[in-house]
C-alpha cells in the first residue's frame, strides 16, 4: 500500500511539475509579444516626434530618415540598418531624379495621418510581428484594430534585445517589404549605371 501511495505521489509531482512548466512558457510567450509591441511602440512614439520636427526638411538638412540611421542602433538589426544607411547615404548625380523609395519607409506613407499605434502580435519562432495602425493614440484597442494597418515591423531578439528587421506593407504583395525594396532599388541603380 505505501509502494502504491509513493508512485502516486511521485506520478502527482510529475504532472504538477509539467503543469507548472507549460504555464510558464505560455505565460512566456504572451510576455514576449506584450514585450515586442511595446519596444515597436517605443520606436513609433520616438520616430513620431522626429518626423513632426523634419516636415518639410529644409535644403542640406538631413531627414527624419538619415537621423534614425545615425542615432538609433539599438532599434534595428545590423541588417537593416546597413541597407537603410546605405540607400541614405548613396551619393546622387545632379540631373538624377531620385527614383528611390517614394514614401517614408517606417509609416508606409508621406505623413503620419491620424497617428500610430501599435495592436496585434503575430509570432512564428523567435519572429514576431507587430502591426502598426493609423490612429490617434490612446484609443480603445476595437477603434485601433478598425483603422488601418499602415505597416507591420517584423522584431525579433538580438543578444537579449529587441530590434526591428524588417518592415512589411500589407496588402501589397509578396515583395511588399522594405528589405526587398531596397535590394531591387540597388539593383536598379547598379544596372543603370
Amino acid at each position: 500500500m505505501k509502494m502504491i501511495k509513493r508512485h502516486f505521489l511521485i506520478a502527482g509531482l510529475i504532472m504538477l511539475c509539467t503543469a507548472f512548466s507549460a504555464n510558464i512558457k505560455a505565460q512566456a510567450k504572451a510576455d514576449d509579444k506584450e514585450s515586442a509591441r511595446i519596444f515597436v511602440q517605443k520606436f513609433y512614439d520616438w520616430y513620431s516626434v522626429l518626423f513632426d520636427a523634419d516636415v518639410p526638411a529644409k535644403k542640406g538638412q538631413l531627414s527624419s530618415q538619415q537621423i534614425v540611421m545615425k542615432h538609433s542602433r539599438e532599434f534595428f538589426s545590423d541588417n537593416l540598418r546597413k541597407a537603410l544607411t546605405d540607400y541614405y547615404d548613396r551619393p546622387l548625380k545632379e540631373g538624377d531624379d531620385d527614383i528611390g523609395l517614394d514614401f517614408d519607409p517606417f509609416i508606409a506613407g508621406q505623413d503620419l495621418g491620424a497617428g500610430l499605434e501599435t495592436c496585434d502580435v503575430r509570432q512564428e519562432g523567435n519572429k514576431f510581428w507587430v502591426d502598426v495602425h493609423n490612429v490617434k493614440k490612446g484609443r480603445p484597442k476595437k477603434e485601433i484594430l478598425a483603422a488601418g494597418i499602415l505597416a507591420v515591423a517584423e522584431v525579433t531578439k538580438e543578444n537579449g534585445h529587441w530590434v526591428i528587421t524588417n518592415f512589411e506593407y500589407p496588402p501589397a504583395g509578396a515583395k511588399a517589404n522594405l528589405l526587398a525594396m531596397l535590394e531591387d532599388q540597388k539593383r536598379t541603380e547598379t544596372g543603370k549605371k
